[in-house]
């Protein structure tokens, strides 16, 4: 997969707010029709199948475009990009919508704050995390881990 593509990926499952994406692409080799779905809720959150099958092929970020072109499937990726692009573009400019809606009734500076804020909270989350990255051998100690950062979270989420 092209870093373009994967990067297009990682940004629909960070920023896509939308619990589901669904998509129809032509498999260029047979003329059937692929229907390609993202689902927010799931850890593999790709999957696909030929349109009107009755079972899906569950795929990831990581494999969805290898997957997609093997087993006698070939689509045009540079169309699915766009189609995927063009979703999650849409999706951004509904969030700076909100946000340049929410400054002209809250005002720039509250929306500024509680947006630092949030960030604040989120390196938090990351560093403790980061702190928590412990070595498979050491698993008696990782319950007492976990704990904490649930007190982190809990705390925070008071903000």
């Amino acid at each position: 997969m092209n870093d373009e593509f994967k990067i297009l990926l990682d940004l629909v499952d960070e920023v896509v707010l939308d619990p589901h994406l669904y998509f129809i692409l032509q498999d260029l080799k047979n003329g059937k029709f692929i229907e390609l779905e993202w689902n927010k809720s799931i850890s593999r959150k790709w999957r696909f199948r030929i349109k009107g099958d009755l079972l899906w092929t569950i795929s990831s970020k990581e494999t969805l475009i290898e997957d997609i072109t093997v087993n006698n499937h070939s689509v045009d990726l540079d169309y699915l990009y766009t189609l995927i692009k063009n979703d999650t573009l849409t999706q951004v400019t509904f969030a700076d919508r909100i946000v340049k809606k929410a400054s002209e009734k809250l005002g720039y500076q509250e929306i500024n704050t509680a947006i630092e804020n949030m960030d604040t909270f989120f390196r938090q989350i990351e560093e403790m995390l980061v702190s928590l990255d412990i070595n498979p051998k050491e698993k008696n100690n990782n319950q007492k881990k976990k704990g904490s950062y649930l007190k982190l979270v809990v705390h925070n989420s008071n903000l």
